[in-house]
């Protein structure tokens, strides 16, 4: 009997605590979703951690069954159920009335794609009998296998044709002891009855689970299924899913043919998932399987504000973590090139103190000044040198002359020219925190030469561009000849760095 699909839908955290034995609290911290079979060693996870913090690290089959928490949307559900049946009881002893009771019980029961213990399926088992009576008044024994208006609603096999809810009655309580108080009517009751006895010689069906992640358990029609491998049910129309931990993954509402023998199979595949893995170790995250890009974001989806990364170990040294986040996670790890360019622009200020200085009283007290400057970086793994240009304008001007010639010239805006080789501490990953040393050594202008000091962290804004504050230590001496005898320029700057 085809009925409308329904989508899995979050339900009560009461009856899933009761269901999966386990608490009903939304995740509390980030998870590291592992495309290994199973996580790592611990000496590999503490690895991971001091990257992360605390995480839950889950294994890759449970990807396969990306779960969510429970929501309203299902209670919602069932609370419509319960009104539609109350309603069509309050109808049923009206005039011509069974075809609206089957159609309004059918859009009830076809939302319903979870149930939450007994009293859910108690329900369901009432609006199911009284629809399959108001199928069975509304069509006449006779022609109810001829009607087209009836087909929806019947249950085939083979060449016979069987009163479908009555029948998804029987699959949801097959050991139920019927009742006349189960039914308006006795003539309904006596019909079911008949219904009954030749559905119940028809072959079972069988559902199987048998790569569910650690943890988890099968629950059809809100019971608790056992072994996941082989359940055996009556053939119809079952509610099932997947139970992990307070969170709820699966299929729903599944029709199961007399003999059926089906298997469940999750989101993702085993060769996804060594596929993704392959990816994930080589660098290249964007040729992972759609099925495991999906169920990755279905994760990140449903944890909220928690972070969410992808890992894979490859057996030895440092495993590959790509973090789930921005519109576009599948950002390589690193840039595959051996050899990085970075292009920067950059501001700031600080002060300059020197000797050098025209005005008598700005001698030898530090001068405020700022400006602005462009560099170019090249980087080779933690090597780099960068050629920088910078100028400092402020309040003082240093002379161009020499002693001897005694000239007024003079320049209040300095320019600094410099070679810069340094080390990054932490190299310039894609969405990393970049942060180095360099040894500047250069002139500036017009008088000092000298070298210095600077170090800078990259604050990410993209994928492959970032705000970086440098502070700069810089001493010069005087050239032979200048006015003045030193100089030294402690200046914070504020970049904008891209790879080009």
């Amino acid at each position: 009997m085809p009925r409308p699909s329904a989508l899995a839908r979050p339900i009560s955290v009461v009856w899933l605590a009761i269901l999966a034995g386990a608490p009903t609290a939304a995740r509390a911290e980030p998870a590291v979703l592992w495309l290994d079979a199973d996580p790592p060693p611990a000496d590999v996870r503490v690895q991971v951690e001091r990257t992360t913090g605390p995480v839950s690290h889950v294994p890759g089959s449970a990807m396969a069954w990306p779960s969510r928490l429970p929501g309203p949307d299902e209670e919602s559900a069932l609370r419509s159920l319960r009104e539609s049946l109350d309603d069509c009881r309050g109808r049923w002893s009206g005039f011509d009335v069974e075809r609206g009771v089957l159609w309004q019980l059918e859009e009830a029961l076809g939302r319903v794609a979870w149930l939450g213990g007994d009293e859910d399926r108690a329900r369901v088992r009432e609006a199911l009998v009284l629809q399959g009576s108001a199928l069975f008044w509304a069509f006449a024994p006779d022609r109810a296998q001829q009607a087209e208006a009836a087909t929806p609603f019947l249950f085939a096999y083979g060449e016979a044709r069987w009163n479908g809810p009555w029948v998804d009655a029987l699959a949801l309580d097959p050991d139920r002891a019927w009742t006349r108080s189960d039914f308006p009517d006795q003539t309904s009751y006596e019909a079911f009855l008949q219904v009954r006895s030749q559905v119940q010689a028809l072959p079972a069906a069988t559902l199987r689970a048998p790569d569910l992640p650690p943890g988890t358990g099968l629950v059809v029609d809100g019971r608790p299924a056992g072994d996941p491998t082989a359940v055996v049910v009556a053939p119809g129309h079952h509610r099932v899913q997947v139970v992990r931990g307070g969170e709820i993954a699966g299929p729903g509402l599944i029709s199961l043919a007399p003999g059926e023998d089906r298997t469940l199979a999750g989101a993702l595949s085993p060769a996804d998932l060594d596929r993704a893995r392959a990816c994930l170790l080589a660098n290249q995250p964007r040729r992972m399987p759609d099925p495991v890009k999906a169920a990755a974001k279905a994760w990140r989806e449903a944890a909220g504000g928690d972070p969410v990364w992808l890992a894979a170990w490859g057996g030895h040294g440092a495993p590959a973590l790509l973090p789930l986040e921005g519109e576009d996670p599948w950002i390589p790890l690193a840039w595959p090139e051996e050899v990085l360019l970075l292009l920067e622009a950059r501001a700031g200020g600080g002060m300059i103190s020197s000797d050098a200085f025209r005005e008598p009283e700005l001698r030898d007290r530090p001068v405020l000044a700022g400006g602005g400057g462009i560099s170019a970086e090249i980087a080779w793994r933690s090597l780099l040198l960068r050629v920088e240009a910078d100028s400092l304008s402020g309040a003082g001007s240093i002379t161009y002359g020499t002693r001897e010639e005694g000239t007024d010239a003079r320049a209040s805006t300095w320019v600094r020219l410099a070679a810069a080789p340094g080390i990054y501490l932490l190299p310039p990953r894609p969405r990393g925190w970049p942060w180095h040393v360099a040894l500047p050594v250069g002139i500036l202008t017009p008088a000092h030469m000298g070298f210095g000091i600077e170090s800078g962290v990259g604050v990410p804004v993209g994928s492959r561009s970032w705000i970086r504050p440098t502070l700069d230590v810089w001493f010069g001496t005087a050239r032979e000849g200048f006015r003045g005898s030193s100089a030294i320029a402690v200046v914070l700057r504020v970049g904008y760095a891209a790879k080009p």
